[in-house]
């Protein structure tokens, strides 16, 4: 049976990503600013600073590190504190959810849903997502952005920030014997990822084959 690689990063293969120009610790905070922001969405009510801590789980970086990231999202008029507990949202707030349309080589767009919760003024173009911010997502899930900046001509530019669903996880390809490694390499080229085969079960796919 294949397996998307990057079901198994974590122990089997990890993926290149593009050259970072800030700081690990800027990038840390971002990570965590996007964390924050997705789960006050996915929350449609407000949320505690110790409410996003549970919901953040073994993964939370701690009590100061949140506070910190709500009082940065808080002076960019992304977020806004409900009485002396509570955060939400501002209505505002440039995030909304669509379908990733990626390009072969490595950027994408966002297919915008014709419901979103925030209040902004829908694009009239279709956002871009650089390759250095897709956050993992590949083509064909729906995920949510932000957007940071509108570019020259007119189009939104933003990052992914939490996918919200995986696309299908069937996929065409064709079968590669490289040394020990049985790999599929995927049909669509804007599946930019090789697939490598833990296990075959009955069948038995010569080199060149084309499997699902």
């Amino acid at each position: 049976m294949a397996k998307k690689i990057r079901s198994y990063h974590k122990s089997t293969v990890k993926k290149s990503r593009s050259p970072r120009t800030k700081t690990s610790k800027s990038y840390q905070q971002d990570d965590l600013e996007n964390q924050l922001l997705a789960l006050l969405y996915k929350n449609d009510g407000s949320c505690s600073k110790a409410d996003l801590e549970n919901l953040m789980g073994s993964g939370s970086p701690g009590d100061k590190a949140i506070r910190q990231a709500l009082i940065s999202l808080s002076r960019e008029n992304l977020v806004y504190k409900d009485g002396k507990k509570h955060y939400l949202l501002h209505k505002t707030a440039q995030i909304c959810q669509g379908t990733l349309s990626l390009h072969p080589k490595g950027f994408g767009f966002i297919i915008l849903d014709s419901l979103n919760k925030q209040k902004f003024v829908r694009p009239v173009r279709d956002p871009f997502i650089p390759a250095s911010r897709m956050a993992g997502a590949h083509h064909g899930d729906t995920v949510l952005i932000r957007i940071i900046r509108t570019r020259r001509d007119d189009r939104p530019e933003a990052a992914v920030i939490a996918i919200l669903e995986e696309a299908s996880n069937r996929l065409g390809g064709i079968f590669h014997q490289e040394g020990r490694q049985q790999l599929v390499y995927p049909d669509d080229r804007r599946f930019p990822f090789s697939i490598r085969i833990d296990s075959q079960g009955e069948l038995q796919p010569n080199h060149g084959d084309g499997v699902i």
